[in-house]
């Protein structure tokens, strides 16, 4: 029953024991309840008025003539008002005063009534009592109501499918996000329906974290994990809250947190020019695949990075392929198979790492499948493309196209949005001096400051070593600097003798291929098998005419 409800009708048992008008407030003034026998006119109550005072007071309060109360004369309706007398007492929680229960006496009942003030107040007192339980207990099941909405309202907001059944698979709550997911039309009664699969977990009656499960359902499946937590409710029973997590989501949170965000334009900005780093950012808006051609694919690969943390896909999952690593036998696969990265990486971005390394008949269909993504979206068949791809190479691919060693349709449609001889910590001082000076002022963080003088021959050294070494090469002696200078000269010394070593078998190896030498005498001289010969042919770009022999 409302609390309004029951509160009209105790009214009505004190204005019928007593024959009088009853009204009950609460301590904001609201009207809880009333009986009015002799007026109409108590629909609102005002500040000031005399039952406000008995809440401010928290006292007992009767006027047995109105006009001995300075307040009433004052009011507009005074000479309209027909009340004569006013008893009231507060309505309380413990000490808290959370409302008032009045009486209104006419001037008819007046000298009568008050002649039994005493044991009228000690009845109203008592009525004052048991009012205060009812309002607290509707206070609390209103609050704990309030509360419960609120947490229903949390529970379905949450992206988790959440579900809550019983140790039968009795489905007690199921939140939006477990009928979005399952593509649930109506609520299911039992876990069942779903799989039976899941019943067994519940038969365990222990707990489960993230395990993997595949359910089937009619033409709908899902692909994840599932955590099972059991709720004792009474000795011996069990309930479970079942949460589904579906594979989408997983890799979106792992996206979120993983290394690869961390790379950004302004943390870039130690290896790049300015210059670069905006042009990588007005490429982002296309929708056309990039191209990144450097010297080093390690810069290639941090830039492309930074691109995709800039761009609106950067809470979609991310993935790097490094396709010398992909064996040829399993490319096609890995690629374009049912569960391949084409089916996993919808909505994300591809980082392709050297894509001359992948097979002719792969990059072939990896252009048939790049050219319908743009057609489908010139079509307006989709907003954009499926997947952002990003290739980096540190070879001249239109070389490799005319050596038909790489797919003219891929290359033609990879270089349409391309990032080349771009200033870089390799060909630029300035871009060097930042690289430099960040890690100088990181490395002298961890293992202290050193000599200014010698910082500087340093930063020398490794600027002349730049065009010969790689970047890790070239960190890894900043560091040694700072750890222990001696062993820092050592490296640079062998560094340096390598550099030498290397001038010095290229000019015998061009001496001696200038010379009319077969191969084999080459090889008995340098002893060395025909396979290194021509590898370091290649390695140092010479040119070798056979002869025979």
């Amino acid at each position: 029953m409302a609390v309004k409800s029951y509160l009209n009708q105790f009214a009505n048992v004190v204005s019928d024991v007593l024959n009088i008008d009853v009204i009950i407030v609460d301590s904001d003034l609201n009207l809880l309840g009333q009986k009015l026998v002799f007026y109409d006119m108590y629909q609102k109550i005002d500040y000031g008025s005399l039952i406000y005072t008995v809440i401010e007071s928290g006292e007992q309060f009767y006027v047995k003539n109105r006009e001995s109360v300075p307040k009433c004369k004052e009011c507009k309706g005074y000479a309209q008002c027909k009340i004569d007398g006013f008893v009231g007492v507060p309505i309380r929680d413990k000490t808290e005063v959370i409302g008032a229960l009045a009486l209104i006496v006419s001037k008819k009942r007046g000298k009568k009534f008050f002649e039994k003030i005493d044991s009228t107040l000690m009845f109203m007192d008592n009525m004052a009592e048991l009012i205060g339980k009812r309002i607290i207990e509707h206070q609390s099941k209103k609050k704990l109501k309030e509360k419960l909405t609120r947490v229903e309202s949390i529970i379905a907001a949450l992206p988790d499918a959440l579900l809550y059944c019983d140790h039968f698979g009795n489905i007690i709550y199921q939140n939006a996000s477990f009928h979005s997911i399952f593509s649930l039309e109506q609520s299911i009664g039992n876990i069942r329906e779903l799989s039976e699969e899941l019943d067994k977990y519940l038969q365990k009656g222990k707990v489960v974290e993230e395990a993997k499960i595949t359910i089937e359902r009619g033409s709908f499946s899902f692909y994840g994990t599932i955590s099972i937590i059991p709720i004792v409710i009474e000795e011996e029973k069990k309930e479970f809250l079942c949460k589904f997590k579906p594979y989408s989501q997983i890799q979106k949170e792992l996206n979120i947190f993983s290394n690869s965000t961390m790379v950004t334009f302004s943390w870039l900005s130690k290896y790049v020019g300015k210059e670069t780093i905006e042009e990588c950012k007005n490429r982002v808006s296309k929708e056309e695949c990039i191209l990144i051609q450097s010297e080093d694919n390690a810069l290639n690969e941090l830039i492309g990075k930074a691109i995709v943390n800039y761009s609106e896909r950067r809470l979609k999952e991310l993935r790097v392929i490094y396709m010398q690593n992909v064996y040829r036998e399993l490319m096609t696969s890995f690629m374009f198979g049912e569960r391949g990265m084409l089916w996993q990486m919808q909505g994300g971005s591809l980082i392709i790492v050297q894509p001359e390394k992948m097979l002719l008949s792969v990059q072939e269909k990896l252009a048939c499948y790049l050219e319908k993504e743009v057609e489908k979206v010139k079509k307006r068949e989709q907003d954009e493309i499926s997947i952002q791809f990003i290739f980096c190479t540190n070879e001249n691919l239109e070389e490799l196209v005319h050596a038909h060693l790489f797919s003219y349709r891929l290359y033609s449609i990879i270089t349409k949005n391309r990032i080349v001889d771009f200033q870089s910590v390799y060909n630029n001082r300035a871009v060097f001096e930042r690289f430099f000076r960040s890690g100088v002022l990181y490395y002298s963080k961890i293992y202290g400051e050193k000599d200014i003088k010698g910082i500087e021959e340093l930063y020398q050294k490794l600027w002349r070593m730049i065009g010969k070494k790689d970047l890790s090469t070239i960190e890894t002696c900043l560091e040694s600097y700072f750890k222990n200078n001696t062993a820092m000269n050592r490296s640079f010394a062998s560094l340096e003798n390598e550099g030498s070593i290397k001038e010095m078998e290229r000019a015998g190896l061009e001496q001696l291929i200038k010379g009319d030498y077969t191969v084999q005498q080459i090889c008995h001289r340098l002893g060395i098998s025909r396979s290194s010969f021509y590898r370091k042919i290649e390695k140092y770009q010479l040119e070798y005419k056979r002869r025979r022999g």
